[in-house]
């Protein structure tokens, strides 16, 4: 945290095995959460940043190559995105709970724009429409409609 605010990183990652360990390890205290995205990658960079001892560290993996622009916004959105959009899409993949129930916890919780997306689609000189092409292809459609 830096002056009151939580400091969250996104780091983009492709055939990083090598510098990913010691990328991860010189990210300083103040960053409260760090979100890594494999972004398909044929070495061994995900299993190497899972080795990595650090809470403040999330692991996600592309299924296929869609290149940096790709995996920072699916490391933007895993931030945007409440906790239970990720939560119930589990639960609902596993069979746990029902879509219904999975729809009701995420209207509940996660149903507004983050605040924070005018000022990510600024930095990323990006539109809102722009931003949800890119984001879209990670969406699972056989739990969550449009």
């Amino acid at each position: 945290m830096i002056e009151g605010r939580r400091v969250i990183v996104v780091v983009p990652a492709y055939e990083e095995e090598a510098l990913i360990g010691s990328t991860l390890e010189s990210i300083p205290e103040e960053v409260d959460h760090i979100i890594v995205v494999d972004d398909a990658s044929p070495d061994r960079t995900a299993d190497t940043v899972a080795e990595v001892d650090d809470p403040r560290i999330e692991l996600i993996r592309h299924q296929a190559n869609g290149g940096v622009g790709a995996a920072i916004a699916t490391g933007y959105r895993a931030f945007l995105d409440g906790r239970a959009t990720d939560d119930a899409s589990t639960e609902i993949r596993h069979g746990r709970m029902t879509r219904e129930e999975g729809l009701a916890l995420v209207e509940q919780y996660d149903s507004r724009e983050p605040s924070t997306l005018a000022t990510y689609l600024e930095f990323m000189q990006a539109s809102r429409e722009e931003f949800f092409q890119w984001i879209d292809p990670m969406r699972d459609p056989a739990i969550w409609e449009r």
